[in-house]
C-alpha cells in the first residue's frame, strides 16, 4: 500500500476498468507497457528463448507446425511435466497428428504460429497475455492462486475463451475434470459459429495490442510517461 505505482505487463485496452480503478479509486499510478512478448515478434530466436532453454529444437517445432492447416492445432501448457501423465502408447497412436514436448516448450514461438487456433491454459498471466498477443482462442483450466480470477476475465469479460468447469482449487492435483468436458470446451473454441466469434474477438484484441505498442499507442505513451516520471524524480533526488 506504500508503493508509488505499478508497472504492468498489459495494455490499457485489455483491462481499462481495472487500470482506471487503480489510478482513480486506489489513487496510485499505473503504467501499462505491454504486451512485452510482441517486442520480439519478428525475431524467431528471441521468441524461442522466453524463460528456460527449450527442450525441442525450434526448427523442428516450426517444421511440424508448418505442416498443419491454419487454426487447426491446440496447444496445452503444464507447469510440471512428468512422463507418467501420458497413457501408454499415446505418442505412437498420435504420431504425425500430435507433437509431445517434454519439459520447457518455446511457448511464444508456438502460439504465434498461424497453425495454432486454440490454447488450453492454466491461466497464468504471462500465458494469457501471450495468447491474446497471438490472437489465439483459449480453454481455461485454473489450478491455483489468482488464476480463477484471470479465467473470469478471459471467459466472462473479454469472451475470448471457454472453461472446462473447474469449481475449486486443489493445488497439487487440480480439480477432477471429465474428458467429455475437455472435448466440449475444445470443440467450442475450434469448430462452428461460436468458435468463429471467439476467434474474431481475440484476433481483434491482438490487433489492438500491436497498435498499443506503436508510436503514440497507449503502451508507448505509458512507457514514455514512466521514463519522464523517473527522470523528474531522479533530478529531485539530486
Amino acid at each position: 500500500m506504500r508503493s508509488y505505482g505499478v508497472v504492468s505487463n498489459t495494455f490499457y485496452e485489455l483491462k481499462p476498468a481495472s487500470a482506471d480503478y487503480f489510478s482513480k479509486v486506489v489513487g496510485r499510478k499505473i503504467w501499462c507497457i505491454g504486451p512485452v512478448p510482441l517486442c520480439n515478434r519478428e525475431n524467431t530466436g528471441k521468441k524461442s528463448q522466453r524463460g528456460k532453454q527449450s527442450t525441442i529444437d525450434e526448427n523442428d517445432c516450426l517444421k511440424w507446425l508448418d505442416s498443419k492447416q491454419p487454426d487447426s492445432v491446440v496447444y496445452k501448457n503444464k507447469e510440471e511435466e512428468k512422463e507418467e501423465w501420458l497413457p501408454e502408447g499415446f505418442e505412437k497412436r498420435n504420431e504425425g497428428r500430435g507433437l509431445v514436448i517434454r519439459g520447457w516448450a518455446p511457448q511464444w514461438l508456438i502460439l504465434d504460429h498461424e497453425a495454432v487456433g486454440g490454447f488450453m491454459t492454466h491461466c497464468g498471466w504471462n500465458s494469457i497475455l501471450e495468447g491474446v498477443a497471438a490472437g489465439v482462442s483459449m480453454v481455461t483450466w485454473p489450478v491455483a492462486f489468482e488464476q480463477i480470477y484471470i479465467e473470469s476475465l478471459v471467459t466472462e469479460v473479454l469472451k475470448i475463451g471457454t472453461n472446462v468447469g473447474v469449481q475449486k482449487y486443489v493445488e497439487l492435483m487440480g480439480d477432477s475434470i471429465h474428458r467429455e468436458a475437455i472435448k466440449k470446451a475444445l470443440i467450442q473454441i475450434m469448430v462452428g459459429d461460436e468458435a468463429e466469434e471467439i476467434r474474431n474477438r481475440v484476433k481483434a484484441l491482438a490487433r489492438i495490442a500491436r497498435q498499443a505498442l506503436k508510436e503514440g499507442g497507449s503502451s508507448d505513451s505509458d512507457l514514455n510517461a514512466l521514463i519522464e516520471e523517473l527522470s523528474v524524480r531522479s533530478l529531485k533526488l539530486k
